[in-house]
């Protein structure tokens, strides 16, 4: 990023390491973003485009964009579908997972601790 900018279509961003799931887009680590978290996924109907977790340990709220296809967000066990262009905002304590219900399927995950400098981490 000699400039100060980059672009990139999200198709095009590649996995930080080999071993990370198929389909999973390091947004924040290819283009050289510091401040906050953000990562992309893109899945066939049936999997998971992320794993049902919490962030509680971090701290960090979380919004997810639909990019392409339709996605059912598991929000503490209540499922609310998803279309292209929907927003889905989730504080820490809440246990979320994302499924895809339509092949392909991406979601844009961005991230960052409440009250604090957001750090990458340690599997980013």
């Amino acid at each position: 990023m000699n400039k100060g900018w980059k672009i990139e279509h999200i198709n095009d961003v590649p996995p930080l390491k080999p071993t990370f799931s198929k389909g999973w887009k390091s947004i924040r680590w290819h283009m050289d973003i510091e401040a906050f978290g953000v990562n992309g996924v893109t899945k066939p109907k049936g999997e998971w485009l992320t794993p049902i977790h919490d962030e509680k340990d971090g701290k960090q709220d979380e919004l997810f964009l639909v990019m392409d296809g339709l996605a059912e967000f598991n929000l503490d066990g209540e499922k609310v579908k998803a279309p292209v262009g929907t927003l889905v905002s989730v504080k820490p304590a809440v246990r979320r997972g994302v499924l895809s219900l339509k092949t392909p399927t991406t979601l844009l995950i961005v991230g960052a601790p409440i009250g604090k400098v957001y750090s990458p981490p340690d599997w980013a």
